[in-house]
């Protein structure tokens, strides 16, 4: 995906690189004029037109820097642009299974983090390509000056290069298994944020979590985070000392051994002057963190793609979403382990549903209710049976417009996505039903605050469903931290006027008080669905 990304600003990218070389030959000719000048040891009238030439290679540089610099940040935002672009499609494109075997840490972290390490990088790199551009201008003009300097210079930074790659490529290997803790540190986290209640109400549980759980995860992530940066800084140690080393030989070996000119000597130690070793020594650590963000990037693409389910080329529906029936036959589906063993799986279910129809849902925790609603509505791709629309064998993942849903751990957006403009009058009264009225605010297509509590929360997301107007509404345990009069009026009120409306519905539900409520009762047990 990334060489795509590059591939798409080629044209640019080659615009960039000839305003720098441009940019680096006029660097060095600036340099050539220099050592031209004192190449007479300080003549007593320097010539008007060296003067002029220097001048005039300096203003020539600084442009074609200023030109190359400009370019360098439209490639940049430009690809970094494309590069997050991309992700939130594969994330869009991606189904329920992949999301959840990845886990919100790598892709909060592709989105963030590693794509915001890119963009630095990206910067970085294009100092990085002026210093190389630089190098290879500067040894091309020792090996014109001085040859057998060029021989020891070259050989020095040859093996010098060899044994700091060496030390880059353990330093990665480091960064990488720091980044794999990272996730492990990031989910730790998530329970301090989100179970600060259950932890602080519990001494023996928030000690145990902080020092068996936490705390580990953070050393094992120091540990590696340590030994990579010692790696980094050893490197850096010998990339100082091949910046020492590379006079030796120019300025103690050759004159001892040779018979060669002062003029020639003094270009090579100047040339070596102008090696821009802090640079590229301040610059590789960056690229390495980038090179491992662009894999850590990869990574992510292609296992959201791995277990992306091919859609179907049928033609979008037009118009308002009706069906007559929906139909599953002998679904079963499977969750599996690491190593691809199946753990637990829903076993030949047959389900049906027809407008205006009110089916509940019953059955134990872990009994697959959850996992049910999620092959029902698409977002699990079952693993054998049929399901038929209107007596046409579908896919269902092609058809979950069909479905207003609010899952048991469901989410409130910002704004109502996708709605396009309501009907304020029809808004204010379901506030005002919900008794919502006084604590939200339609405003700016959304609902404000969001800052409620949970049955408020679900009451606020019952509405947003209410406004979508889907035939088939799904219900998981809607009414189990409601009020009892909102309890009452869901089942007494709601559930009627949406049979009567020609709607579907749904619900997941243990108040058994309430069952004749129901056209349908079905109960979960261990995987299978039983009428009755």
């Amino acid at each position: 995906m990334i060489a795509e990304i590059i591939k798409s600003e080629l044209p640019l990218i080659k615009k960039y690189i000839v305003f720098e070389v441009c940019y680096i030959v006029f660097d060095v000719f600036t340099l050539v004029m220099v050592n031209a000048v004192l190449g007479d040891i300080f003549p007593e009238e320097t010539e008007f037109r060296n003067l002029l030439l220097f001048l005039t290679g300096l203003l020539l540089n600084v442009g074609l820097y200023m030109q190359a610099q400009k370019m360098s940040v439209r490639i940049v935002t430009g690809m970094i642009g494309k590069l997050r672009g991309r992700i939130m499609e594969k994330v869009q494109q991606a189904e329920l299974e992949s999301f959840e075997r990845l886990g919100k840490s790598s892709i909060r972290n592709a989105l963030s983090l590693d794509t915001q390490t890119i963009a630095d990088v990206a910067h970085t790199f294009g100092w990085m390509g002026d210093a190389a551009l630089l190098c290879i201008g500067l040894l091309t003009y020792q090996f014109l000056v001085c040859r057998p300097a060029f021989l020891f210079t070259a050989g020095v930074f040859s093996v010098g290069g060899l044994i700091y790659a060496a030390e880059i490529l353990w330093a990665k290997k480091w960064i990488h298994r720091a980044r794999d803790q990272e996730k492990e540190l990031f989910d730790g986290l998530s329970h301090v944020i989100y179970g600060f209640k259950e932890l602080k109400v519990n001494d023996r549980k928030s000690d145990d979590f902080f020092h068996q759980g936490l705390k580990p995860v953070s050393a094992a992530n120091r540990s590696h985070r340590t030994r990579a940066e010692n790696a980094l800084a050893l490197g850096n140690v010998l990339a100082s000392v091949v910046e020492c080393a590379a006079f030796v030989p120019v300025i103690f070996i050759l004159p001892a051994f040779g018979d060669f000119s002062i003029h020639a000597l003094v270009v090579s130690v100047v040339s070596l002057l102008f090696f821009p070793f802090n640079l590229i020594k301040d610059t590789i650590p960056y690229i390495l963190r980038g090179w491992i963000s662009v894999e850590r990037i990869e990574e992510l693409v292609a296992e959201l793609e791995k277990l992306a389910s091919e859609r179907s080329m049928e033609p979008v529906r037009e118009g308002p979403l009706r069906f007559r029936e929906l139909c599953y036959e002998q679904i079963c589906y499977a969750y599996r382990d690491r190593e691809g063993n199946p753990s637990f799986s829903l076993d030949h279910i047959d389900f049906s549903i027809a407008p205006g129809e009110v089916v509940f849902i019953t059955g134990g925790n872990g009994s697959g209710k959850s996992t049910l609603l999620k092959t029902i509505t698409g977002l699990y791709a079952p693993v054998a049976g049929r399901v038929r629309l209107d007596g046409a064998e579908v896919t269902m993942a092609r058809h979950r417009d069909l479905f207003a849903v609010i899952f048991a751990d469901f989410h409130l957006f910002d704004r109502l996505y996708g709605l396009g403009d309501l009907d304020l009058d029809q808004v204010g009264e379901l506030l005002k039903t919900m008794e919502l009225d006084n604590k939200v605010v339609y405003k700016d297509k959304g609902f404000q605050p969001l800052t409620l509590s949970g049955g408020q929360r679900k009451r606020l997301a019952l509405i947003a469903a209410m406004l979508e107007d889907k035939p088939i509404y799904i219900f998981d345990e809607w009414a189990a931290d409601q009020a009892p009069q909102f309890r009452d009026y869901f089942y007494h009120v709601l559930l009627p006027g949406f049979k009567k409306a020609g709607k579907a519905v749904i619900a997941v539900t243990h108040d058994e008080g309430f069952f004749p409520s129901a056209d349908r009762i079905y109960t979960m047990e261990y995987g299978r669905l039983k009428c009755g």
